[in-house]
């Protein structure tokens, strides 16, 4: 049996940290063209390289440029009705859910 942990998102914030990842936009995604930056510019990964136009969320602080609010306090997406579909994915109390929460000190299970 799995007992389920609820997860305020709004009090956390904890995966918005851009320390820990890059927010890829797909072609298809409706998130504000200037909420992004393009990662074979400013990144240069090679693998990458040949995507022509592969977007990621820009980041301000080692944080999403979309996040509002102190993270661990009090959180919002200013972007939240057209977020990019990983962050739509992204599940309360997933694996990557507790990597965000567990590499920030301020914040518990």
């Amino acid at each position: 049996m799995t007992i389920r942990v609820p997860y305020d998102c709004t009090a956390c914030g904890a995966c918005c940290r851009t320390a820990l990842w890059a927010v890829r936009v797909e072609a298809d995604d409706i998130t504000p063209r200037h909420l992004t930056r393009s990662v074979r510019r400013i990144m240069g990964f090679a693998s990458w390289e040949a995507d022509e136009g592969v977007r990621a969320m820009r980041n301000v602080d080692d944080r999403c440029v979309a996040l509002r609010g102190e993270i661990g306090v009090e959180v919002r997406c200013a972007c939240y009705q057209r977020r990019p579909a990983a962050c739509v994915d992204f599940e309360p109390g997933s694996a990557e859910c507790l990597k965000a929460r567990g590499s920030n000190p301020q914040l518990s299970g």
